[in-house]
């Protein structure tokens, strides 16, 4: 009888980093009456919605000339917090880096029956959403999904096999559902793929969306350029 030599291992590489943070209480009560109030002051110009119609889904300040924390200043402590939660996300996962610039911000208002498409972040380093007024329970949870999997979203040449269906693995799932909680920040490499197809069941899912850069993009020895806030 032969041996066999069915017996390697297999171990993940590379893996992505998710990086998930709390608001403090009494900080978060504070920042989610201030946005509450500016979706409702919001003048039409800071309001876009792609197609209300089919996707009851609302944003503030989402356009490229437009940043939530420029356009509204009471939020500049909260943009202090969500610039020393991605230092912390950078410093943790091993890099260097002093100061960071938020490059985009704008509000998310999903509401009953709206979803967000699947995409990424172009020209960011990283992304975040803080999570105001959300129940998992109640609202439709953010997907991150395989680009390795996912069919249009993979870089030429492409191969695909059957999946096996009763073998769940790190390494054959198309997505994956993160289960937050309202008062948390989720911070993610920009380039990572993200959205809801699940209509959001209830209205009134209310997030935050950013976008970060380095200060001063480096690698340490020759090549660098700086960002301006």
């Amino acid at each position: 009888m032969k041996n066999s030599i069915n017996k390697g291992k297999i171990f993940p590489m590379m893996s992505e980093a998710l990086g998930f943070y709390e608001i403090p209480s009494e900080r978060h009560k504070k920042y989610k009456s201030i946005t509450s109030s500016i979706f409702q002051k919001a003048p039409q110009e800071h309001i876009r919605s792609p197609n209300k119609e089919k996707n009851p889904l609302y944003h503030v300040c989402n356009r490229a000339d437009q940043n939530i924390f420029k356009q509204y200043p009471e939020l500049n402590e909260l943009e202090q917090d969500l610039k020393e939660l991605s230092l912390n996300y950078i410093h943790i996962t091993g890099y260097i880096c002093d100061e960071v610039v938020i490059t985009d911000a704008w509000l998310n208002l999903g509401k009953k029956n709206a979803t967000l498409g699947d995409h990424n972040h172009l020209n960011s380093f990283l992304s975040g959403t803080y999570y105001i007024n959300f129940d998992p329970n109640k609202h439709s949870l953010l997907s991150f999904y395989n680009d390795r999997l996912i069919k249009g979203m993979t870089r030429s040449p492409s191969f695909s096999l059957p999946r096996r269906n009763d073998l769940n693995t790190m390494f054959n799932t198309e997505k994956i559902d993160i289960n937050s909680t309202e008062g948390q920040v989720l911070i993610w490499k920009s380039h990572l793929i993200h959205g809801y197809q699940i209509p959001n069941p209830t209205d009134n899912r209310l997030t935050l969306s950013f976008n970060i850069m380095p200060k001063v993009c480096t690698d340490g020895h020759i090549y660098s350029f700086t960002i301006e806030s």
